[in-house]
């Protein structure tokens, strides 16, 4: 009976830790997505436009 009530106790706590997390959604990895393209997009840009070693 111990055992139950620890494992009950500890799988209550685990979800309450868990829903303290914020959920990750779809507008996150679309928002994610879109400034890393345009990140190396930009980088890539300034890459080939301007010589950083020009002394």
């Amino acid at each position: 009976m111990t055992d139950t009530v620890h494992t009950t106790t500890q799988r209550i706590s685990q979800t309450d830790a868990l829903s303290k997390v914020p959920e990750i959604t779809v507008a996150f990895w679309i928002t994610k997505v879109l400034t890393t393209g345009m990140g190396e997009t930009a980088s890539d840009f300034l890459v080939t436009t301007v010589d950083p070693l020009r002394r």
